[in-house]
């Protein structure tokens, strides 16, 4: 166990190298501009959570096997619970980021079926006139979008995100579908 637990040592002080390297980044708005930097280092951080996540289960289970060792495993237990809270709350705030400058990072932004947004009674917080780019080069007129902002939670209530989406009458026109060998294809259905 002492080899797992010196394995771990040095994972933890890589996840905590990284994850200072990406508060610093999340600290420069102007990073936010550059999505491949803020992508790497995300990755980088996912990396060295999941193999030191990976060390940590080994730990835990011979934690677990040991009657002798059950406070050892409560105290173990809660320090690898603050490097998932840290991991998590981190990756959300640079999904967040990532996913605010609609303009560099996005074509548009999420959509919301109307018909939706009525069932849950959602209030708008605003509204926005735009056009689309369509496919083909076409450009939609403006028109008048309404914006509501959400919260997304994960099941457990421990990961959360605000999230903006604009309202939409139809998002997308119906495709014919069709199977061949290994390949699905789509074709817009003629008018």
């Amino acid at each position: 166990m002492d080899a797992l637990k010196t394995k771990r040592k040095s994972l933890r002080t890589s996840f905590t190298t990284t994850a200072n390297k990406l508060k610093e980044c999340l600290a420069k708005k102007e990073d936010a501009k550059d999505g491949d930097k803020l992508r790497a280092v995300k990755s980088q951080l996912q990396d060295k959570f999941l193999r030191l996540d990976e060390i940590q289960n080994k730990i835990s289970s011979l934690l677990l096997e040991n009657n002798e060792t059950a406070a050892e495993y409560e105290s173990d237990f809660q320090a690898a619970e603050d490097y998932r809270d840290n991991f998590l709350e981190l990756k959300s705030k640079i999904e967040t980021l990532l996913n605010k400058d609609f303009g560099s990072f996005l074509e548009s932004p999420p959509e919301l079926d109307v018909n939706l947004a009525a069932e849950l009674f959602l209030s708008p917080s605003g509204r926005e006139i735009f056009s689309q780019g369509l496919f083909g080069g076409g450009i939609s007129p403006a028109s008048e979008h309404k914006r509501y902002m959400v919260n997304v939670e994960s099941l457990n209530r421990k990961y959360s995100t605000p999230l903006s989406l604009l309202e939409q009458q139809k998002i997308c026109s119906p495709c014919l579908e069709y199977m061949t060998g290994n390949c699905f294809l789509s074709f817009l259905p003629e008018e």
